[in-house]
């Protein structure tokens, strides 16, 4: 019973550690192409990154906020300090059956085989997740995932949402403008001719206004008239 549990126990260490490993893998693969990736977790970083960008107009550090968002990337609804914790329990787990069942074997008949065989598997299952560690280098991946993001975001993303956001400051700009023209056109006409009907559509073929710039200038003309 004690040696199905012990197997047990390393059977999970070792799944655990390789789902997190080929998890970690994947997503650092992944970055290296973050403007076409199709990886949910990645668009969803990125969609963060946008997020907070046009919330406060600016990113002031990105290294702190991609590795907030790296160590909250969840493995199986996990985060990976659970995956980890969940990983020494079982390893603590596994050692204890083991050192029992190494005392059980030595006190019953007090072979050095038998107990060397179990001190054995017990040696194994702590070195389990050293083996995967070295195998797939976890903390490489969390590496390589860290800076494909820092220079993604840095270089490109962040300079394509400051060109977008130009882009849209113009445009308001301009807008403003337009109404600036509309309504110095409505004075002049109200002053030149004051019992004549006049409303913002008279104005906007000539200054080229669109359906929510006209309505703003309704909006004031009627204001304006009572």
């Amino acid at each position: 019973m004690i040696l199905y549990f012990m197997l047990i126990s390393g059977l999970l260490i070792l799944s655990i550690k390789s789902i997190i490993a080929i998890n970690y893998k994947r997503l650092a693969y992944s970055s290296f192409n973050m403007s076409k990736t199709k990886v949910r977790t990645l668009k969803r970083i990125k969609n963060a990154y946008e997020e907070e960008f046009y919330k406060s107009q600016c990113m002031n550090d990105t290294d702190m906020f991609t590795c907030k968002h790296i160590l909250n990337i969840r493995t199986l609804g996990m985060r990976l300090a659970t995956w980890e914790s969940i990983l020494m329990f079982c390893v603590l787990a596994g050692l204890t059956a083991c050192a029992y069942k190494t005392w059980i074997v030595y006190s019953d008949d007090g072979k050095l085989v038998s107990v060397a065989t179990y001190v054995l598997y017990g040696i194994a299952i702590a070195l389990v997740p050293v083996i995967v560690d070295m195998v797939f280098n976890i903390k490489k991946s969390i590496e390589i995932l860290h800076v494909n993001l820092c220079e993604y975001f840095e270089n490109s993303f962040r300079v394509r949402l400051e060109t977008k956001g130009n882009g849209a400051s113009v445009n308001m700009i301009e807008t403003a403008n337009r109404i600036d023209d509309g309504l110095k056109e409505l004075m002049t006409a109200m002053q030149t001719k004051p019992d004549s009907n006049i409303c913002a559509e008279n104005v906007s073929s000539n200054i080229n206004l669109n359906k929510d710039e006209e309505k703003v200038l309704s909006d004031i003309l009627e204001e304006y008239l009572g």
